[in-house]
């Protein structure tokens, strides 16, 4: 069954940032894109659990709302927008922070955990880098380590807010390429600044402005007038390789 947000609305400060959000996510990577102050990372909050919302989440037919709250975390992974490492943890570590949620108050970690941190550092590209310190990292590489964290559990439900921000093309491209592969089956939630990033890895890529979703687009097939709405510029279509499609902003 589909992940079912119903009529979701996120108030701060009295205002809504997140305004009757209605829709439905199949399995795979949904990529979410919109300008700056639309309530992207508001909704990605409320479907972590972070900040308190009206309406209904489902997921599997069962309300976020009617779990309980270490059954929430075990089965949805949010990886924020800013991500700190405030401590000399090593890269094998931090991602072994993210498994906290499957283990019992104060139980140590153990041979099954190891291995599935070990195995998503593997996965991320980090495999060399596993014993060196998160401080001694490059951003793009801290980065990387952050997105591991948040996958290491295997959760259900995985929301990652501006994953590639740090990361240069070929990086970012890795990242969705992992993500593609690796989230079929499971359902990812993924906000992006790059719109051609998520028109080109995103099975479905949801446009938001002013709190509300105003359109839908799939993969490889941009909606010129629901862009140029929610950025408020021209946007023009242009035809790539191999049948890809990009679209550029242009100046009025």
């Amino acid at each position: 069954m589909p992940l079912v947000l119903d009529n979701v609305t996120v108030r701060l400060g009295g205002r809504a940032v997140v305004d009757g959000v209605s829709v439905e996510v199949g399995e795979g990577i949904t990529g979410i894109i919109g300008p700056n102050g639309s309530g992207k990372s508001s909704l990605m909050r409320a479907l972590g659990g972070m900040v308190p919302f009206e309406g209904r989440i489902s997921l599997d037919g069962v309300s976020l709302m009617d779990r309980n709250r270490r059954d929430w975390f075990k089965l949805v992974s949010l990886m924020p927008q800013s991500v700190r490492f405030d401590q000399p943890f090593t890269v094998r570590q931090a991602v072994l922070m993210g498994l906290y949620p499957l283990l019992g108050p104060f139980k140590p970690y153990g041979r099954r955990e190891e291995a599935m941190a070990d195995r998503v550092i593997r996965e991320v590209g980090l495999e060399d880098l596993a014993d060196r310190r998160v401080w001694d990292l490059s951003g793009g590489e801290a980065a990387r380590v952050a997105l591991a964290r948040s996958m290491a559990r295997d959760p259900r439900l995985l929301l990652l807010d501006e994953p590639t921000a740090a990361l240069d093309p070929r990086h970012a491209m890795e990242v969705m390429d992992l993500l593609d592969r690796g989230w079929r089956g499971r359902y990812g939630l993924v906000v992006l600044h790059d719109v051609n990033l998520a028109m080109s890895w995103c099975s479905r890529v949801l446009v938001m402005r002013g709190g509300r979703v105003i359109a839908s687009m799939d993969r490889g097939r941009p909606d010129l007038k629901a862009l140029r709405e929610a950025y408020q510029v021209e946007f023009v279509r242009l035809q790539g390789p191999r049948g890809t499609v990009a679209v550029m902003p242009v100046r009025s």
